[in-house]
């Protein structure tokens, strides 16, 4: 950033950027107290919403004295207008993070992080504030805090509900991160607290399962499958217990009116749910080990104008579509890692010997014939699945964990139409194959 004061505050650095502002590491200079500066963009000059929105988040903040919601110290403007507000400078790591490092947390790790933060939900939701943002990287976990180690960022879109002021939402009214946004948001109809219900019940999913209901890609099809697909059980998506289904999926109810009451309610719901459920270990580097495994990912594919006009019977066809994928699968012997309405990813849980990987190349083909014979018949979609043999990096008490064929995205041809297998996959195999034109790692064997 070009300046380096923000009224007594020296800017030193930057820690982070968004699309309201830049935060600054800076020092109050007649103290020396240590701060991070939050510093609206140029740009935004042009928005005469910008502003308004801006020093709104600072008021928001500096109104909701709670320890789990970051302290705002001062608020001023730059010599050019722009406002800024000065916060505490935390120490630790994003939730974001967290969940970059480890994949997914255990249930009682998850329960210590949702519990403060549907605290200080609730005294916002008390105050009339919703804050609409509710995702991984506006929780911070805090070092050495004794306010507490759970912090909740980012007021910057929240919503005061029953505002005399002027509407800052009209133009711009899908305000939010897709993945963790409740459908009426989406739309941008009018919500209340149970959007943020709806989000937390999502970023929970997320927590327990390593990714959002409808995946963590803020894409034209995630858009259309938010709104009208059912959210999948996460016991499918994860080793869970069942008895934490009911409690998530209800805070993923399409109808407000369906979900939990309130922040504290849905935590107080999953707490209940999990008090059978035996603590799992957390899995730590040092423990794991790399086995050889089969992979199969499948991608479903829809043309966006298509998706773009809410076509039911297209959004029927998708919706039905993976399952009949992963029937398939399942009664080959691979295990189910992921899931959504528009991809899969299918493990084998031991190394695969031929007669092995031959079934699962069968069960593929066969799986492919079958979507495109019946719920992709006519329609503007399409289907590509795709298999490897490779590492599968696992702890001690048998936990996937990330890398590895997980990685899909390093091993993957990437969008197709057919079923194709690696050479590591086809080892062995005699099967009638083609060369992929568009990836020499694979071959066709339907199309």
């Amino acid at each position: 950033m070009d300046e380096r004061w923000a009224g007594p505050y020296r800017l030193e650095s930057v820690i982070a950027r968004g699309g309201f502002g830049v935060v600054a590491r800076a020092t109050h200079a007649p103290t020396g107290r240590a701060a991070a500066v939050k510093v609206m963009h140029a740009e935004l000059f042009a928005d005469p919403t910008a502003i308004p929105r801006f020093e709104r988040e600072a008021a928001i903040v500096c109104d909701l004295p709670h320890p789990n919601v970051v302290r705002v110290h001062e608020i001023g403007h730059l010599s050019d207008g722009r406002p800024y507000f000065a916060m505490e400078l935390l120490d630790g790591e994003s939730l974001d993070a967290r969940l970059a490092a480890a994949g997914r947390l255990p249930l009682p790790e998850t329960l210590d992080i949702l519990e403060p933060l549907a605290d200080a939900l609730a005294a916002a939701h008390a105050r009339g504030i919703v804050h609409r943002d509710i995702k991984p990287s506006n929780v911070f976990l805090a070092k050495n805090r004794a306010e507490g180690r759970v912090v909740l960022l980012d007021f910057g879109v929240a919503k005061l509900l029953d505002s005399a002021g002027p509407s800052l939402t009209a133009s711009r009214a899908t305000l939010g991160t897709l993945p963790f946004m409740a459908p009426e948001q989406v739309l941008g109809k009018p919500l209340d607290i149970r959007a943020d219900v709806y989000a937390l019940g999502a970023l929970a999913f997320a927590m327990l399962t390593g990714k959002p209901p409808f995946g963590a890609q803020a894409t034209a099809v995630v858009r259309q499958i938010h709104l009208h697909a059912r959210p999948p059980r996460p016991s499918e998506r994860a080793p869970l217990d069942p008895a934490l289904d009911e409690p998530l999926l209800r805070a993923l109810c399409r109808d407000p009116a369906g979900r939990q009451a309130s922040a504290p309610e849905l935590v107080r719901a999953l707490r209940a749910a999990g008090e059978t459920t035996k603590r799992p270990r957390t899995p730590g580097p040092a423990a794991s080990s790399a086995r050889p495994s089969m992979a199969v990912s499948a991608l479903l594919r829809a043309e966006a104008t298509a998706l773009a006009d809410g076509d039911e019977a297209l959004l029927s066809a998708l919706e039905m579509s993976l399952p009949l994928v992963s029937a398939e699968l399942a009664a080959a012997g691979l295990v189910l890692v992921e899931e959504t309405t528009t991809n899969l990813l299918a493990v084998s849980p031991t190394p695969p010997d031929p007669p092995f990987a031959r079934r699962v190349l069968e069960a593929c083909v066969r799986a492919y014939r079958r979507v495109l014979a019946g719920p992709l018949s006519g329609q503007p979609a399409a289907l590509g699945i795709a298999l490897h043999v490779g590492a599968l990096h696992a702890s001690e008490a048998g936990t996937i964990l990330p890398g590895g064929l997980l990685d899909v995205a390093a091993w993957s041809p990437g969008p197709l139409s057919g079923v194709v297998a690696t050479r590591e996959a086809l080892l062995g195999q005699d099967l009638p194959r083609s060369p992929c034109p568009s990836d020499g790692r694979f071959f066709f064997l339907e199309r």
